[in-house]
């Protein structure tokens, strides 16, 4: 199975022009590689998936904009580490949020019912968002991107994104607001 490698210039020319041709290359090229560097940095083969997914994403949704400081190789190697690393960061934190609140739990008392009750309504206060918002505080708080990466994914400029996550904050407390404990 031949695959056509194309230059660095090509790659980059290719995703500012829409070439799907030429980034279906790219991803054939680096796809392997960094699935296999994500699964060493995460140890999650799921998880991997989805990173390196949404790098290409991301990569497709800057189209006319994207303009890799580095080689193309550094700047997706580099976007799949960060990324990768961040997910661990954040997993350990939630991991650790997790056990704490199975601590409280096993020590039930009237204030462990109260964070419980408050848990699964900030949970379903989430559906009640719009689509947007909710992609939009999913990446932010839980995948961890940095409000640039959610504006590259979410394809809005960084002050919407700005914008939309405010607004996603203070709809879900209201909604919380109006909940009773």
């Amino acid at each position: 199975m031949g695959c056509t490698m194309y230059t660095d210039e090509q790659y980059v020319n290719g995703v500012r022009t829409g070439d799907r041709a030429i980034f279906t290359a790219m991803v054939r090229e680096y796809l392997d590689p960094m699935l296999r560097f994500s699964i060493k940095v995460t140890g999650q083969n799921d998880c991997a998936h989805d990173i390196v997914q949404n790098v290409f994403i991301g990569v497709w949704a800057k189209g006319k904009g994207w303009s890799p400081k580095s080689s193309v190789a550094a700047y997706l190697f580099t976007a799949v580490r960060n990324r990768s690393i961040n997910h661990v960061s954040i997993e350990k934190n939630r991991q650790k949020i997790e056990t704490r609140i199975q601590r409280e739990a096993e020590d039930s008392d009237s204030e462990n019912d109260s964070d419980r009750l408050l848990i699964n309504d900030l949970s379903s206060s989430l559906e009640l968002l719009t689509d947007r918002q909710r992609q939009a505080i999913h990446l932010r708080y839980y995948q961890g991107l940095s409000v640039q990466e959610v504006a590259e994914v979410l394809n809005i400029d960084l002050r919407a994104t700005r914008r939309l996550l405010s607004r996603s904050i203070s709809a879900l407390q209201s909604i919380l607001s109006n909940a009773e404990y």
